[in-house]
């Protein structure tokens, strides 16, 4: 490990450590208002398959419907750089293989013919079906890993660590972990899916995510979470996150009578890229019908 990686880490380290452990009053209020929040269904009625539960289920199809019409024959032709301005100038960090471009790959062709008339192949950066692409842009997968925290009112605060990235361009892990405290009592957030890619541009790079989503502590909820994650690499050095989601969760409370609690989730950083590593801050709220979590999240993230 190089001293740039073995800094990140440190970074990371050192950002986990520092927010555990602060009491925050607004945990109890989140579980006084998760408790009287949501709606009852008697799943041994026939009317129980219809309602908001059916609204929900038609924008999730209507998502992966647009993914999976878009993801292939867009998604297919881009590599990215090692990391988010790698390279100076544009582009940023996607480079596409569209159209005429493609064949005619000017530049390209000077490098693969010396001067003796010999091809160097080691200078030729292929794409697609043999088609040039940009050199430095010859990745189909990227990872990152995130670690912070998140302070809320009353001084209290959290630790998170997440997971994502792509693989093979059409999608990849989406995964977190988060806990919340309260002196003696604590709130477990553990989300794991995957994300699909929609579109993928340098200023605007769409996902969307499917997770299983589960909360263990204050309350204990099991469900799914699912929305959309834009990405934005508009000017160097800066990266933009945004996500627009849903945590649905069910809960037994009789034979064949289930409470079903929908959580609005909302996020928003900017982050600043030094080489590999990336200084981020924003913000988190999740909300339900009785109760809210949120305030100013910060942190480090390392891109492989």
């Amino acid at each position: 490990m190089n001293v740039k990686k073995t800094i990140s880490v440190l970074l990371m380290a050192a950002a986990f450590v520092s927010i555990t452990g602060v009491a925050d009053a607004a945990l109890k209020d989140f579980k006084e208002g998760t408790e009287k929040s949501g709606s009852t269904r008697d799943r041994s009625s026939k009317k129980s398959a219809g309602g908001d539960n059916g609204c929900m289920g038609e924008a999730m199809d209507f998502c992966l419907g647009i993914a999976g019409a878009l993801w292939i024959s867009h998604n297919l032709s881009l590599y990215y750089s090692s990391y988010p301005y790698e390279k100076t100038g544009p582009p940023q960090f996607i480079y596409h293989l569209s159209g005429e471009k493609e064949e005619e790959a000017p530049g390209i062709l000077e490098k693969k013919i010396s001067p003796g008339g010999d091809i160097d192949v080691d200078e030729l950066s292929s794409g697609k079906n043999g088609r040039a692409a940009a050199p430095g842009f010859d990745h189909t997968w990227y990872l990152n890993i995130d670690m912070g925290g998140q302070y809320t009112r009353d001084s209290g605060s959290g630790g998170f660590v997440g997971l994502s990235g792509k693989i093979f361009r059409l999608l990849g892990p989406e995964c977190e972990f988060k806990r919340m405290v309260d002196n003696g009592d604590r709130l477990d957030y553990l989300a794991a899916g995957v994300n699909i890619s929609l579109f993928q541009f340098n200023y605007f790079s769409t996902d969307f995510y499917l997770q299983y989503a589960g909360m263990k502590g204050v309350v204990d909820l099991s469900g799914y979470a699912y929305g959309l994650i834009v990405h934005s690499y508009p000017f160097k050095p800066v990266h933009i996150l945004l996500r627009i989601g849903m945590q649905s969760y069910t809960e037994k409370e009789a034979e064949d009578i289930y409470r079903e609690i929908d959580f609005l989730d909302l996020e928003g950083r900017v982050g600043v890229m030094i080489y590999r590593c990336e200084i981020f801050a924003g913000y988190r709220h999740v909300e339900t019908d009785h109760a809210e979590l949120g305030g100013p999240i910060g942190g480090v993230r390392i891109w492989f």
